[in-house]
């Protein structure tokens, strides 16, 4: 089977809206898991960019997530190392 591979870079910065990216976070969720295509082959990876960059979700079969990490908002913003562990984590998947 196919996959489509999903990455999501999630800024949780003190300047970003922690409850408008949970809302958004959710919508993207039930709108992929109302089409059947999509449902079957979406898997989905959270990286959240704040003082370090971590990986929140790792690439996983949409209908197995249950729910989405609950973020807390930290001080910087290390954009690079964010890319570099996608990188990695694209390579290593």
């Amino acid at each position: 089977m196919r996959r489509l591979p999903v990455y999501f870079l999630v800024d949780i910065s003190e300047t970003s809206d922690i409850n408008k990216l949970n809302m958004c976070l959710k919508k993207f969720l039930l709108c992929i898991r109302e089409d059947p295509y999509v449902l079957e082959i979406a898997f989905i990876s959270i990286i959240t960019i704040g003082d370090t960059a971590k990986i929140a979700l790792p690439l996983t079969h949409n209908c197995e997530i249950k729910a989405i990490p609950m973020f807390n908002t930290e001080k910087g913003m290390v954009l690079g190392a964010a890319l570099n562990l996608l990188m990695d984590d694209m390579d290593k998947n």
